[in-house]
């Protein structure tokens, strides 16, 4: 306490004179210069006034110690995120650190926003306990943080969890997903389709990369289609863009004829069609598809799940 007092007895004697000593370099007499430096000396007398009749350094922080008691007695649920994530901080430092501490913090803290601080706590829930979760949980945050991009760390993550529990869903597409930035749209689907095969037909999470997977793997690249050309000249001579879309869906249509066994393709097509508003076509095309991949079951999943996505409403098989 001694100690403490000291410190803020000197704060109070520095804000005074700081206060004070304008007027007493200001004075033109002796007496004036004694008046500014005895306000300095009284507004010193003041505040350690003030603080020797409402401090006590002594005492622990008995009102955030009380709040912290009253939320403990709460239904978790009917706390906001903000003081769900106070009585975690607290129990770490009462309790002692833990694993589990540590990961629900984090969990909560990348709930509010993806930040350092969620990194730190899934990296010290680490240092007391490996567990693939956790690493799931860290490499969602690291691409959270970098605005949706796998960066190198986060593969590692990934890796590492995926490494030991290869039946995690999130790794895996994640894996695939990074794989996908790469530019390798078949590595990323053979990727995407292991982790499938491996969860059962009710998971949650199977129909859920499904969805997500066609979602990106019906996106047509940037500009050009892939190894054709003649996007290029419209984009160059500020053409009608209506004309340079037509010409790539006519490319890749005349691409799915000559080699229609590129899932990849069929896809792209049936979305382009149906986003220019050609359901008809769009429709054709997707029935096209299902004869030509009829005995791939997981090329059928694929474009149910696109169907259901474009609303196409054509009768296919379920999942």
């Amino acid at each position: 306490m001694i100690p403490f007092a000291i410190l803020s007895a000197l704060i109070a004697v520095v804000g005074a004179f700081y206060i004070a000593s304008p007027l007493a370099k200001s004075a033109t007499t002796p007496w004036a210069r004694l008046g500014g430096l005895g306000l300095a000396a009284l507004i010193a007398l003041a505040s350690l006034g003030l603080y020797a009749l409402n401090a006590h350094p002594s005492l622990p922080g008995l009102p955030h110690k009380a709040r912290m008691a009253e939320l403990a007695m709460e239904n978790p649920e009917a706390l906001n995120l903000t003081e769900q994530i106070e009585l975690v901080r607290h129990h770490l430092r009462t309790d002692g650190p833990s694993a589990e501490g540590y990961t629900l913090l984090g969990r909560l803290l990348a709930r509010r926003e993806p930040n350092l601080e969620a990194v730190a706590a899934f990296q010290n829930a680490l240092r007391l306990e490996i567990d693939p979760l956790v690493l799931s949980d860290l490499g969602q945050t690291l691409v959270n943080m970098n605005e949706g991009e796998v960066t190198a760390e986060a593969r590692r993550v990934f890796n590492e969890a995926h490494d030991l529990n290869r039946d995690l869903p999130e790794p895996a597409f994640f894996l695939g997903l990074g794989t996908y930035q790469d530019g390798d749209r078949d590595g990323a689907y053979a990727q995407w389709v292991e982790i499938i095969d491996r969860l059962s037909r009710d998971d949650p999470f199977r129909m859920a990369i499904i969805a997500r997977a066609v979602d990106l793997l019906s996106r047509p690249n940037a500009g050009p289609i892939e190894g054709e050309a003649g996007a290029a000249p419209f984009l160059q001579a500020g053409g009608d863009p209506d004309a340079m879309i037509a010409g790539m869906i006519a490319r890749l249509r005349a691409r799915v004829e000559a080699d229609p066994s590129v899932l990849g393709d069929w896809l792209i097509l049936i979305r382009a069609e149906a986003t220019r508003g050609n359901r008809d076509r769009a429709q054709a095309d997707l029935a096209m598809a299902r004869t030509q991949f009829s005995n791939d079951e997981h090329a059928g999943l694929f474009l149910f799940a696109l169907e259901r996505a474009l609303s196409l409403q054509s009768e296919g098989v379920n999942p």
